[in-house]
């Protein structure tokens, strides 16, 4: 089905018709969608589908995350195996961080534990000491430290931002308050 509108107010001339016309001076030619559901938007010279207060949530939620997983993916890492690299790096902190609270507590139980111990627990962070000629894998574990806190620092406020944006979606109880609430979403707060 065709229908005729005004190039310039958009609004319906004629409508239904089953063979295309040609436009008339100032005439645009729309064909219509098949399905209901439909409805012609004169500002808009289109048409849009008529959606549900449910709709437009889902709609909505489902942007929301795939921006905070976009955004979280640009601090975290790709792939499977440097995921698993970063995760062995941070398990060896943690261990690290078990051994004691000081540098020099932290080392003397470091040095108490057998070589094969040494190398299962802190084999990233040994590896890279050697690399660097440092004497022992405290710096290392520091510097994988300081990039795992920075990481999940931003990875978590992404996480809070989107948390609080879904939450306010769906607390809206109209399809104007939940656009409304997806646009007030600021992914530039920071704590």
């Amino acid at each position: 089905m065709w229908m005729v509108v005004d190039k310039g107010s958009g609004e319906v001339k004629k409508k239904d018709l089953a063979t295309k016309p040609t436009p008339g001076p100032g005439e645009d030619v729309v064909q219509q969608p098949s399905g209901s559901g439909f409805t012609w938007s004169p500002a808009l010279h289109g048409f849009i589908r008529a959606q549900t207060v449910a709709e437009v949530q889902a709609e909505l939620i489902d942007q929301v995350k795939a921006e905070g997983e976009r955004r979280r993916m640009l601090v975290m890492s790709p792939g499977g195996s440097k995921k698993t690299v970063y995760s062995l790096k941070q398990s060896e902190v943690d261990s690290w961080n078990d051994l004691g609270s000081t540098l020099a507590t932290a080392l003397t139980a470091f040095l108490g534990l057998s070589l094969v111990k040494q190398r299962r627990k802190f084999r990233f962070a040994l590896a890279e000491a050697a690399l660097r000629g440092e004497a022992n894998p405290a710096a290392a574990i520091a510097r994988f430290a300081t990039g795992s806190d920075a990481a999940n620092a931003e990875a978590a406020r992404i996480e809070a931002i989107e948390q609080a944006g879904v939450a306010a979606i769906k607390a809206a109880t109209t399809i104007v308050a939940k656009r409304a609430a997806y646009a007030a979403i600021n992914w530039n707060w920071s704590a």
